[in-house]
């Protein structure tokens, strides 16, 4: 973890000292970029933001480890603004990767010129540009292939991008960064869907608000990692594995909304055991300072799950053989979204 701090502290600082000083407008935008909280890998959030001259930097996290002996995943992303020389930075960026014995990968996907780099600790390190605006995300050890795509797909939305080529395996809760990764199947997802019925089950706008959804089988994207583990300990129990749970997702692909709603089903389990599974395995919500309480949502009981400071809370409701999540900081919001859900 200290060798990535100063990685990412040397290379923020190589890149601060590469823009040039002082336009107000370049510093506006630098500030201005924000990813979208609907766009985050579930269960990540920012923790914190501090604003330099031309340029910022955010400590992102993801979700707290169920087991005490692993470490929270962690991203630290820099987003600096330059007058000039903004391609120039991320061609010396990238050379200086493969210098340091890094591999380097070319992000085509992403805004006007990306790469990722990839060290033999297992860290990550995903540089994007959009014109003058270049962001850095280096990402520990503990955090996935998936969720660091799903990141810089979040900083390229912001940014006007299309948010690349990124994986439904980001639905997870937390990846293991040592797995294999499976490939990107979003363009099979329009294909076929891996679950319409769930898709079907899903409101397509909350509010004027459009949603876009999508879905997954377990087998695709449950992998042997922490998050993961304990939602296959659980199907275990009930002599059941990944391909018997599928969910799907609907959100706002404008970023315009941090709404999302999640529909859940595992095939052969009693819908209070599937709710169970959602709350304690796949929210994992057993960790000090989260609270649950019961509220209502379009006047019917729903399970409130509160993490704390300005964070998306969670609703959970069981409606027939489905588990609905609706996440969003808006509660009025989430009140109208439990009356869109067909």
């Amino acid at each position: 973890m200290l060798a990535l701090v100063v990685a990412a502290v040397a290379l923020g600082l190589a890149a601060w000292q590469l823009a040039a000083p002082r336009d107000a407008g370049c510093q506006a935008e630098a500030w201005a970029t924000d990813p979208a909280t609907a766009n985050l890998p579930a269960g990540w959030t920012v923790s914190a933001t501090q604003y330099d001259i031309d340029r910022k930097t955010m400590s992102l996290v993801g979700p707290v480890p169920m087991d005490d002996t692993v470490s929270q995943a962690v991203v630290y992303v820099t987003v600096t603004c330059f007058r000039d020389g903004a391609v120039d930075s991320v061609v010396r960026s990238a050379k200086a990767a493969r210098d340091a014995g890094q591999t380097v990968t070319d992000r085509s996907d992403l805004g006007d010129q990306a790469f990722l780099a990839e060290d033999q600790t297992g860290a990550r390190f995903l540089q994007l540009r959009h014109g003058r605006i270049v962001v850095y995300l280096a990402a520990s050890g503990e955090t996935g292939l998936p969720e660091v795509d799903a990141l810089a797909s979040a900083f390229d939305k912001a940014l006007g991008g299309d948010g690349g080529a990124i994986s439904l395996a980001t639905m997870a809760p937390t990846l293991d960064p040592s797995a294999d990764v499976p490939a990107p199947v979003e363009s099979q997802v329009a294909e076929s869907p891996a679950a319409p019925e769930l898709e079907a089950a899903l409101p397509a706008e909350v509010n004027g608000i459009a949603l876009t959804a999508q879905s997954a089988n377990g087998k695709d994207f449950l992998l042997d990692d922490q998050g993961s583990r304990a939602i296959l300990a659980a199907l275990r129990v009930e002599s059941l594995g990944a391909s018997d749970l599928s969910v799907a997702m609907a959100g706002d692909d404008s970023g315009e909304s941090d709404l999302t709603i999640l529909a859940i089903t595992v095939k052969g389990m009693a819908i209070d055991k599937t709710t169970a599974l959602v709350i304690d395995s796949w929210l994992a919500t057993s960790g000090s300072g989260i609270t649950r309480t019961g509220v209502k949502l379009n006047g019917t009981p729903w399970t409130q799950i509160d993490y704390g400071g300005e964070q998306a809370r969670d609703y959970v409701a069981a409606r027939g053989d489905i588990v609905y999540v609706i996440t969003t900081l808006d509660p009025a919001l989430a009140d109208l979204a439990a009356a869109a859900i067909p």
